[in-house]
């Protein structure tokens, strides 16, 4: 699953973002409270938090796309559990009015790359922006 802030502080990691790290087998944040009425509650606190985090990460982007997955290897035991989380981030970060600004939407691989295709081929005619030529290992998706 993936999402157009890094995972504990580490920009390019390819796992959840801080705050939303929850799976059966991943559960290193403490627990996600999404029910307001709880005493508990931190979600809002966390879709925040991730609002700051990717305005960081824009900062280190040549376009107006960032693809952010959500999950590690051999995640997602707990399907459900990450979806509902994903859901309750999206419909959150529209509440908080950050849509505004950024749009938070479920992607693929094929849709990030034909959107970024699409800001090569359209939007940088006539301009020196180029991309960085990688040769080595690509992983993580940084």
């Amino acid at each position: 699953m993936a999402l157009i802030s890094d995972s504990g502080g580490i920009y390019g990691s390819y796992c959840w973002p801080a705050g939303f790290w929850a799976d059966t087998s991943y559960m290193i944040d403490a627990p996600i409270v999404l029910n307001k009425n709880d005493p508990g509650y931190n979600f809002e606190g966390r879709v925040r938090a991730f609002y700051e985090g990717m305005v960081e990460n824009f900062r280190m982007e040549k376009t107006n796309h960032i693809f952010k997955t959500f999950g590690c290897d051999m995640a997602f035991i707990e399907a459900n559990l990450n979806y509902k989380i994903v859901d309750a981030l999206i419909s959150t970060w529209n509440r908080l009015g950050f849509n505004e600004t950024m749009v938070l939407q479920y992607s693929t691989p094929t849709k990030y790359i034909n959107d970024v295709k699409n800001v090569n081929d359209n939007d940088w005619n006539g301009t020196d922006k180029v991309w960085p030529l990688r040769r080595d290992d690509m992983f993580p998706y940084a």
